[in-house]
């Protein structure tokens, strides 16, 4: 936690990055989530991102969300 209240924008951000990893890899879907959302809200141009977020989206069969998301991920 306090990585992600640093001062250091780019310090909270990764930490928020690989926080949001981390869940997904070991099944914590919903933490996933909610550190990626917070990503994708403060660089929505991130395609990366938003590929990221879907997977999560699709692992917990929230399939919609997982479309826009991917549909996002791709556009120009």
């Amino acid at each position: 936690e306090p990585l992600l209240q640093s001062d250091d924008p780019t310090r909270a951000d990764a930490a928020y990055y690989l926080l949001g990893s981390y869940c997904r890899s070991t099944g914590f879907y919903g933490d996933a989530i909610r550190h990626l959302e917070v990503l994708v809200k403060r660089y929505p141009d991130r395609k990366e991102l938003h590929q990221e977020l879907g997977a999560v989206y699709q692992a917990v069969g929230r399939n919609d969300k997982a479309a826009e998301e991917y549909k996002k991920a791709i556009e120009e």
